[in-house]
C-alpha cells in the first residue's frame, strides 16, 4: 500500500474536529486518533494517552491513510456538518513608489500572513524543519514590518497585533534553534569515532526531547483562543480601506533605507573587538536593511539584487557564528546541569570528553568567523555599495 503524508486537508481537519464531539464513541476516537498522528505523534504516545494497543493505533492510521475520511460511517459522517466554503485568497495589488505608506504596509503584511498561513498545517504536523523557519521568518518580518511602518498605522492597532505575534516568533524560535542545534550536532558527529558519538548522544537525545516539548507548545499556542483572535484581528486589518492621507512610497523610503543603512555602516570600526552580543545585533540590522529592500522590490521595478547579495552574504556568515554560540551555551547548560545532578545523587560524573572536543570546535568556529568579519563587511560598507543604494534611491 502506498502511504500519504501525514497531512490533512482543511475540510478534512474541520470534519474530524467536528467528529470528536460525535455522539458515538467509535467515532470521537478514531478521530482523537487520526488528529494526533497528522500532528506529529508517534504510535506509542498516542496509545499511550488513549490507554490503548500500538497495533490498534497502526490498524486506524493505515486506514485513513488508504481510505481518508471514510473510516468514519456514513451516519456519522452525515451527523456533521459542512465543512465552512473556503476562504478566497485575499488579491494583493501591486506596490509602486507611488502607493502610501499605508497601503505598502497593508500589502506586506498581507503577504507574509500569506505565507504564514500556507505553513500552518506542515507546523501544526511537526515532520517538516522547513516549514517551521518558513513561518518563523515570516513572523520576523511581519514584526519588522510593523516595526518600519509604526509611524503610519494606526498605534492602538498595532499594539493589539504584536504581543501574540511576538509569542508566536518566540516560540518557532526555541523550535527552530533545537531543530539547526541537532543538525549541527549531527554533522559534526558523522566525523567522530563510534565512542565519541555515543557520548553526543546523550545531548541528543535531550535535544530531541526538548524539541517534542517545543513542538506541543507551538500546537498549544496555534489551538489558543489568543491565537484565533489574533489571526481575526488580522485579517480584519488588512482587509479595511484606507482612511486619510498617507506620504508616498517615493517620499519616504529613501530616507528609511539610508536610516538603517547607517545603523549597519556605524559597526565599520569596532568589529575587531565586538562583544559577541555587539555581531548578534549587527545581524538584526542587516536583516532589517534586506528586509527593507525586499519589502519594496516591486517599487524598485525588480530586485536589488546587487544590494541584496552582499547583505546575506554578511548575515550567512554572522548567523553562522551565533548558531556556534547558542550551541556552546546549550552544551555549557547541559554539562552543569548533569554534573550538579550526579552531585546532588553521589554519582560518578559521566565522561563528557566528547562533548568538550565539540565545545571547542564550536569556538573555533567563533573565533574564524570572526577573524574574517572585517574583510566580509567591505562589500557592504565601501563607497561602491553606497553608491548603488543612491542610484536605486533616486529612481524612486
Amino acid at each position: 500500500m502506498e502511504t500519504r503524508a501525514r497531512s490533512l486537508t482543511e475540510s478534512e481537519r474541520f470534519m474530524l474536529t467536528v467528529l470528536l464531539q460525535d455522539s458515538s464513541s467509535r467515532a470521537r476516537r478514531r478521530a482523537r486518533i487520526v488528529l494526533a498522528w497528522a500532528d506529529g505523534q508517534d504510535t506509542f504516545e498516542i496509545a499511550r494517552a488513549l490507554h490503548s494497543r500500538t497495533l490498534r493505533i497502526r490498524q486506524v492510521t493505515n486506514a485513513f491513510q488508504e481510505k481518508r475520511l471514510e473510516i468514519f460511517s456514513r451516519a456519522a459522517l452525515k451527523r456533521a456538518p459542512n465543512p465552512p466554503p473556503k476562504k478566497a485568497a485575499r488579491e494583493i495589488p501591486p506596490l509602486t513608489a507611488q502607493s502610501s505608506m499605508r497601503a505598502a504596509a497593508r500589502q506586506i503584511l498581507a503577504q507574509q500572513f500569506s505565507k504564514l498561513e500556507r505553513v500552518e498545517s506542515a507546523v501544526r504536523a511537526g515532520q517538516d524543519t522547513e516549514a517551521v523557519h518558513d513561518m518563523r521568518v515570516a513572523c520576523r518580518r511581519m514584526n519588522s514590518a510593523l516595526r518600519l511602518f509604526k509611524n503610519f498605522l494606526p498605534n492602538k492597532r498595532v499594539k493589539k497585533l504584536r504581543p501574540v505575534l511576538e509569542q508566536l516568533r518566540d516560540t518557532l524560535g526555541a523550535a527552530r534553534n533545537l531543530d539547526v542545534l541537532g543538525a549541527d550536532l549531527d554533522a559534526y558527529a558523522a566525523n567522530v569515532s563510534d565512542a565519541e558519538r555515543a557520548q553526543l548522544h546523550l545531548i541528543r537525545d535531550a535535544w530531541v526531547h526538548e524539541r517534542a516539548v517545543q513542538q506541543n507548545a507551538l500546537r498549544a499556542l496555534l489551538d489558543s483562543a489568543a491565537f484565533q483572535t489574533w489571526r481575526e484581528r488580522m485579517e480584519t486589518f488588512l482587509d479595511e480601506q484606507d482612511a486619510g492621507s498617507s506620504p508616498r512610497v517615493t517620499d519616504m523610503l529613501p530616507a528609511l533605507l539610508w536610516k538603517q543603512y547607517g545603523a549597519v555602516r556605524a559597526y565599520e570600526t569596532r568589529l575587531q573587538d565586538a562583544a559577541l552580543e555587539e555581531l548578534h545585533a549587527l545581524r538584526i540590522d542587516i536583516k532589517r536593511l534586506r528586509y527593507t529592500l525586499e519589502f519594496f522590490a516591486d517599487a524598485f521595478d525588480g530586485k536589488p539584487n546587487e544590494l541584496l547579495e552582499p547583505l546575506i552574504a554578511l548575515q550567512d556568515q554572522l548567523g553562522w557564528m551565533q548558531d556556534a554560540v547558542v550551541a556552546g551555551q546549550a552544551l555549557t547548560d547541559f554539562i552543569v546541569t548533569h554534573a550538579r545532578q550526579a552531585q546532588e545523587q553521589h554519582a560518578p560524573l559521566a565522561d563528557f570528553q566528547a562533548l568538550a572536543a565539540y565545545h571547542a570546535h564550536l569556538r573555533n568556529r567563533i573565533q574564524e568567523t570572526r577573524v574574517r568579519l572585517p574583510e566580509q563587511c567591505l562589500p557592504v560598507t565601501n563607497s561602491a555599495y553606497r553608491e548603488r543604494l543612491a542610484e536605486r534611491t533616486a529612481r524612486l
